[in-house]
């Protein structure tokens, strides 16, 4: 396909993947949370304030290290796979320590337990993480639009049935945890990647090249959950009005 037939097919299914976020997903939203019940939103949205920071930890650097076309072989993106998995499992184990944290903080058992078990998806993370930024990379943006379909499938085969049946939180968890489970296994089922251990070089003009985009992201992400953030200290219901 030719560099301009390329940019047509980006942008027909990026515009199909605005459509379905802008659109239809918050259609949805509106739909499920009355029946979820704002409570249950606010626990999770209090949950993911921490959540979403540790996941755009791990991530800073990577994709873009990727994107970046740093990665000249295979066996670069091999030993960049084991690195990302590795440090996938120091984020577990990071969350889990933190979903303690937080029980002492909000003396919420429930945002406790809803954090330990989401803390469970960070590996499937770490190994969807490099396969993510090739498919983007390789310009697979029909692909990468049915995959981004999942949560909308999820929010309307899981996360819908269980809050019909009064397990609304029990069903925006297993939502969000089958969301990247599933989204991290296609992306490896379309390029799948091996481990290698990494080598030192690649270590350091990794840890060279995340340094400030680390800091740009965390910055960007603290702008805008700095007002959840205050907000989820008054209440779970509070927290779940406010994120309508």
């Amino acid at each position: 396909m030719s560099l301009l037939g390329k940019f047509k097919n980006a942008l027909k299914w990026s515009f199909f993947k605005t459509v379905i976020i802008q659109f239809l997903s918050p259609a949805l939203r509106l739909i499920v949370i009355p029946i979820i019940g704002t409570y249950n939103y606010g626990i999770f949205g209090i949950v993911f304030i921490y959540f979403g920071l540790l996941e755009v930890l791990m991530g800073a650097g990577i994709r873009d290290f990727v994107l970046s076309k740093s990665i000249r072989d295979n066996t670069q993106l091999r030993m960049l796979q084991s690195i990302s998995f590795i440090w996938s499992n120091l984020f577990l184990l990071l969350s889990i320590l933190l979903s303690f944290l937080i029980y002492e903080i909000y003396d919420s058992i429930e945002i406790s337990r809803t954090l330990l078990i989401m803390s469970f998806t960070f590996p499937f993370i770490g190994l969807g993480l490099v396969s993510e930024a090739v498919t983007v990379r390789e310009l697979k943006f029909k692909k990468i639009f049915f995959i981004d379909m999942i949560p909308f499938l999820t929010t309307l085969l899981i996360v819908f049935p269980f809050a019909i049946n009064g397990y609304g939180l029990l069903g925006l968890i297993i939502g969000e945890m089958s969301n990247r489970i599933f989204m991290n296994l296609s992306y490896i089922f379309l390029n799948p990647i091996s481990f290698k251990w990494p080598s030192k070089v690649l270590f350091i003009k990794l840890k060279r090249f995340i340094k400030w985009i680390m800091r740009e992201r965390v910055l960007e992400y603290l702008s805008l959950t700095i007002d959840m953030f205050f907000i989820s200290f008054l209440s779970p219901s509070i927290v779940g009005v406010y994120s309508l």
